[in-house]
């Protein structure tokens, strides 16, 4: 064989070795060209994951399964949002590439990826870490997710987010926007409280304080009746939609925080404030203090809550409260359930929702005219004198 031909095979080969290196990088690395739609992380379960922690530039929450479900370990344990839990799991599940490139320092700031603890690095270049771990604290998946994709030349994808899989330099275009990423711990709390029908409600008392005497008291004679307002006085009305609004504010009762360690402070102003006593038909009871703490310009309202159940006047042949069909038994239990779930802990509520626990009187008061003034008389005018 001719030298000139064996270079000539030599290099048809060579070549054919690099082409086919090419293609099986191009294989290897999903989101580009035709591995459009290959998954973020492979394979990866919710099943081993026991904690996810989310840290940021602003903070970090650290979620925990326990025995008795997802809690939010910033918030004294205070039982998590499954629902946002399991949402996020099935984001990272479902995220799927659209493109992968390598990303220089620049770009990295220009979408918000540069790690959470690179301190030398502006605030809002600094992407939110979520590491999934096991039950060892062993690092499952971690994710650096920055900002969300603005147009561009990616129009093959509507939305999405750029992110980096922590420990590597590459970005990756997914198509999940991972709304509602946060890392305040308020975020992930379970955010209701109760939901008790305003139509249950049998009588409303105001006391003083527990066991004090009552400021006022409010009944609904029989279901299907309206509240009414006890003891007015002479020239006193009600107002109805005062009333209403006492009689539901149990009814979608949510937080927005809970105090895990309150100062002795406020516990001191709750053992201050009037006690709200809800008793239901079924005979289950609920009291309900109040309290506004800080200034007037950066005030918190802030609620404690007891559960407790009394057997209701009427029952029925079998001893089971009409209308709920539960033997005393299992009232009680419930009752004592919703005790240990509600009464260790401080809420913080909305302004509005707090508003609707009224402990005076006089808002439950329709508001009397003010009588018109009265105007001076008018003296009569002296005639004036000629010439003057």
């Amino acid at each position: 064989m001719k030298t000139r031909t064996l270079i000539t095979l030599l290099a048809v080969l060579a070549a054919l070795v690099i082409a086919g290196t090419l293609v099986q990088r191009r294989t290897d690395r999903p989101g580009s060209g035709d591995d459009l739609g290959t998954p973020l992380f492979r394979g990866l379960t919710m099943e081993r994951v026991e904690a996810v922690v989310l840290s940021g530039p602003k903070g970090a929450v650290s979620l925990k399964k326990t025995p008795a479900g997802w809690v939010v370990v910033e918030r004294g344990g205070y039982p998590a949002a499954f629902g946002k839990i399991s949402d996020l799991a099935r984001r990272l599940r479902d995220a799927k590439v659209g493109r992968r490139f390598n990303a220089s320092a620049e770009t990295l700031d220009r979408l918000a990826l540069r790690g959470p603890d690179e301190s030398d690095a502006p605030e809002e270049a600094r992407a939110i870490r979520v590491a999934l771990k096991d039950d060892k604290g062993t690092l499952i998946a971690g994710l650096l997710v920055g900002r969300m994709r603005e147009g561009g030349p990616e129009k093959r994808l509507r939305g999405g987010r750029y992110v980096r899989l922590d420990g590597e330099r590459e970005v990756c275009l997914v198509d999940q926007e991972f709304r509602g990423l946060s890392t305040n711990p308020a975020a992930w709390l379970k955010k209701e409280l109760v939901r008790v029908p305003a139509e249950e409600v049998r009588s409303i008392t105001c006391l003083e304080n527990t066991g004090g005497p009552a400021l006022f008291r409010v009944e609904r004679r029989e279901k299907g009746k309206d509240l009414e307002l006890m003891g007015l006085g002479k020239g006193q009305r009600a107002q109805k939609a005062s009333l209403n609004r006492l009689g539901s504010a149990l009814s979608s009762l949510r937080l927005q925080d809970v105090l895990a360690s309150p100062e002795p402070s406020v516990a001191e102003d709750f053992s201050r404030t009037p006690v709200l006593e809800y008793r239901l038909f079924d005979g289950k009871v609920y009291r309900v203090r109040r309290v506004r703490e800080g200034s007037k310009n950066n005030a918190r309202d802030l609620l404690r809550m007891e559960v407790a159940y009394e057997p209701p006047a009427v029952v029925d042949e079998q001893g089971k409260d009409k209308g709920r069909h539960r033997s005393p038994e299992e009232n009680v239990l419930e009752a004592r359930q919703e005790n240990a779930r509600l009464s260790p802990w401080v809420f913080v509520v909305g302004k509005w929702q707090a508003d609707a626990f009224m402990t005076r009187k006089t808002d439950l008061l329709e508001k009397r005219p003010e009588p018109p003034e009265k105007k001076a008389p008018s003296r009569p005018s002296t005639p004036s004198r000629p010439g003057s």
